[in-house]
């Protein structure tokens, strides 16, 4: 009884394969059921990193522009025979991660090559901005940007009243670009790299400043492995894609090689911020926070970065007004169409 009981459920079993093969051949099967499903939307993996790349970064110096190179020539990395820092983070697709350009490189990137002598302007009075709340109990970090020395007799900065505080040739300017986060420019006030000059703007320097400060711990450059002397490290901020970049340039294999970046548009709620990272009690890689001084409507520039040498703007594709927003994955297709014309 038990052998005819299972003698049937094969047959039935042998007869359903057989329903089912036929049914296959015959495209009875939907596609869907027959394919493998596609992965969700959003699980593919990103492409893996290639190597850094270095590189050259020119200055677009156009009227209007904030923040500008020191004598209107190239930076150029230090390895390829350069003072700089011009780092290129490409996928293995080939499209753009990041750039990390350092203008006026100090010690800690590179630091078998020497400190560079290039500095970048700040085109604009920094302390023109709106001062936000929390700059009342930072205020010697604040204005230590217009004037140096002491708060009872203070030395103003600016060499001409009409570039602002910060054309001195002491701006070192770090840029943080990516496709992917918030998009920055960080900067330190030294005109040296020693931090030992009154005019530099390093923690032991802000809490000579004006004695009835709170003297609150700076996230300088002596923290978190930077190994230098202590100079205080502010940030203006950008935000997610506030700064634009479009591909003009390629190499034999379609690879880009050439980019040009450039500040968005702003809206009126969405100003650059300028900020410090201050230490809340112990100096831990978990107590830094970000603290805002003062919000700027806009502060435009533009720089192209390059994997072969840069001379001049006007050499650059006419890509100077390009509208696409900033992505991962990079529309290229109106800059080879121009690049062709």
């Amino acid at each position: 009884m038990r052998r005819d009981k299972y003698s049937r459920i094969g047959i039935a079993l042998t007869i359903c394969a057989l329903a089912l093969l036929l049914a296959g051949e015959a495209g009875l099967i939907s596609d869907a059921l027959a394919a493998k499903p596609d992965k969700p939307p959003g699980q593919d993996k990103p492409p893996a990193e290639l190597d850094p790349v270095y590189g050259y970064l020119l200055f677009r110096d156009a009227p209007g522009d904030k923040i500008l190179s020191d004598n209107e020539t190239p930076y150029v990395d230090c390895t390829k025979g350069g003072e700089d820092f011009i780092e290129i983070i490409l996928y293995s697709d080939y499209t753009l991660k990041a750039v990390y350009p350092y203008c006026g490189k100090m010690i800690w990137h590179h630091p078998g090559y020497d400190p560079s002598l290039r500095r970048v302007n700040f085109n604009f009075d920094i302390h023109g901005g709106m001062p936000t709340p929390e700059c009342a109990d930072n205020q010697a970090v604040y204005d230590m940007l217009g004037w140096y020395g002491s708060a009872i007799s203070p030395i103003q900065r600016s060499i001409d009243e009409q570039y602002g505080y910060l054309n001195d040739g002491s701006v070192h300017a770090p840029f943080r670009v990516s496709a992917t986060s918030t998009d920055r420019v960080q900067f330190v006030v030294d005109p040296g790299f020693e931090g030992l000059k009154p005019i530099a703007i390093t923690q032991a320097t802000v809490d000579a400043y004006d004695e009835t400060d709170s003297d609150p711990n700076y996230w300088d450059t002596s923290e978190r492995g930077y190994d230098e002397l202590g100079q205080i490290i502010y940030t203006l901020r950008y935000g997610v894609d506030g700064i634009g970049i479009q591909e003009v340039g390629w190499d034999e294999n379609g690879h880009p090689i050439t980019w040009v970046f450039e500040t968005a548009a702003r809206a009126e709620d969405d100003p650059v911020e300028l900020t410090v990272g201050r230490y809340g009690g112990k100096v831990s890689k978990g107590a830094n926070k970000i603290t805002p001084l003062a919000t700027y409507s806009e502060l435009p520039f533009a720089f192209a970065i390059s994997l072969e040498p840069l001379i001049t703007w006007d050499d650059l594709p006419d890509a100077i007004s390009f509208a696409p927003a900033k992505h991962r994955t990079l529309s290229t297709t109106w800059g080879k169409i121009k690049s062709k014309l």
